[in-house]
């Protein structure tokens, strides 16, 4: 009994698939269907893109006036075949028919269209489109994934039934317009400039290297004649101007007239004999001249903010020129220092001359109170020169020495040369790579 049940239900399930069948084929809708593309996805400005399409038909119903309503953007058509190379039209005949295609297209009927667009300007790919329109008799049909739109038309007798029109755009594919010179270079890179790019780049290449190495040379060549020139100058003027140049700052803190006052004489006797002999600074590179020049027109401006008029100007000229660079604080003191009680007097008119200046004019570190500004510039502008030649006096041995000792600096003294380096105009890589290791103390 059950499985005679199951039986029946099973016919039953049969029977109603087969009638929804039937039901869905006699509902499901006719079609009119297109499909197309592109011969080539890449063309050329003003080149010709070849096309083709197929319309098909598959409605019970002839269609009429088949006509193209719509091209892709700023393409122009050129000619136009239908079903067969005998019945091309040129673009001409085309706008003299309205663009259409075929007068009627018999139901279940496919037509084969070919043709070739004129290419746009240059644009980057996208998709060309053709937008078909027909018109069918009576009751309007239906287009597979088509909007249709209904044009009713009725002639002179009222009979006649009405036309209703639609459309379909038919997907060519997508399509990239290039310039003609862009095209000549994607062509033939690979045939002209390529095989050509090795052997200029090689080129290229050996020539750099060859003038790297010819600068290189030379640049070892000079470093080989100026180095033991600048060690000469290293150990006869820098060296003692460094040492001078910190000492005098040092003692201006402790409160050491007398002892500070020599080093301003030592000072200017070595910078007096190095400008005579060699003019100036001569150090590896442009950065640490230009940062010990500034330093030392500030210290010079602080010495004599008048100039030549300044009233220490003359004295301490003549009495640097008494003493020797050789010359230690002691050896000074034993020729020409003279201590009554507490009162200090120097054996000579120049040098108890320039004293006297030196106590009046050149800032000193008070007994009591606050310091003042023009004193603490002073003494800074004192350490960053001093910083700066024992630098400048250690760089010419960087290959010399398995290790560099790395400049030992105060935090203000660092921020017043990185400073006086943007002064200079000194670029931020040098100033980089310049101040690149130095150590906070």
């Amino acid at each position: 009994m059950v499985r005679f049940f199951a039986r029946a239900l099973f016919v039953v399930a049969v029977v109603c698939t087969a009638v929804c069948s039937v039901v869905a084929a006699e509902s499901a809708p006719a079609e009119v269907s297109a499909a197309g593309k592109l011969s080539s996805h890449l063309s050329v400005v003003k080149d010709l893109v070849p096309f083709t399409f197929t319309f098909h038909n598959g409605t019970a119903k002839e269609l009429e006036d088949l006509r193209i309503v719509n091209l892709p953007a700023e393409y122009e058509m050129h000619d136009l075949c239908i079903n067969s190379p005998h019945s091309c039209l040129t673009a001409k005949d085309l706008k003299v028919a309205n663009y259409r295609i075929a007068k009627v297209v018999a139901a279940g009927s496919t037509l084969v269209i070919w043709g070739n667009f004129i290419a746009s300007p240059p644009h980057k790919p996208r998709t060309l489109f053709v937008v078909l329109q027909w018109g069918t008799r009576g009751q309007a049909i239906q287009v597979e994934s088509v909007q249709n739109s209904t044009v009713p038309k009725t002639g002179n007798n009222d009979a006649t039934p009405p036309v209703i029109y639609s459309s379909l755009a038919v997907d060519l594919g997508d399509n990239e317009v290039q310039s003609r010179g862009w095209a000549w270079v994607t062509d033939y890179s690979s045939i002209v400039l390529l095989p050509l790019a090795i052997p200029i780049v090689l080129a290229a290449c050996t020539y750099l290297f060859n003038l790297f190495a010819s600068w290189s040379a030379r640049r070892t060549e000079i470093w080989k004649q100026m180095l033991p020139a600048i060690h000469g100058y290293s150990t006869k003027f820098y060296m003692p101007m460094s040492m001078a140049a910190d000492a005098l700052a040092g003692e201006l803190e402790d409160s050491n007239p007398e002892v500070a006052f020599f080093f301003f004489l030592l000072l200017l006797r070595i910078y007096l004999d190095s400008t005579a002999e060699i003019g100036g600074f001569y150090f590896k590179d442009h950065r640490g001249e230009n940062v010990a020049n500034k330093c030392w027109y500030g210290i010079w401006n602080m010495f004599f903010p008048d100039g030549r008029k300044s009233a220490i100007y003359v004295p301490s000229y003549a009495a640097a020129e008494l003493v020797d660079p050789h010359f230690t604080f002691e050896d000074f003191a034993r020729l020409y220092l003279v201590r009554s009680d507490a009162q200090i007097t120097f054996a000579n008119f120049d040098i108890q001359q320039c004293w006297e200046l030196f106590c009046d004019e050149i800032p000193q570190r008070p007994q009591v109170g606050p310091v003042s500004k023009t004193f603490c510039d002073l003494t800074l502008l004192l350490q960053a020169f001093s910083t700066t030649l024992d630098c400048e006096v250690n760089r010419p041995y960087k290959y010399w020495y398995p290790v560099l000792v790395p400049v030992k600096v105060k935090s203000k003294v660092l921020e017043l040369l990185q400073e006086m380096a943007k002064d200079a105009k000194i670029n931020w890589w040098r100033r980089y790579t310049y101040f690149l290791g130095w150590e906070i103390e």
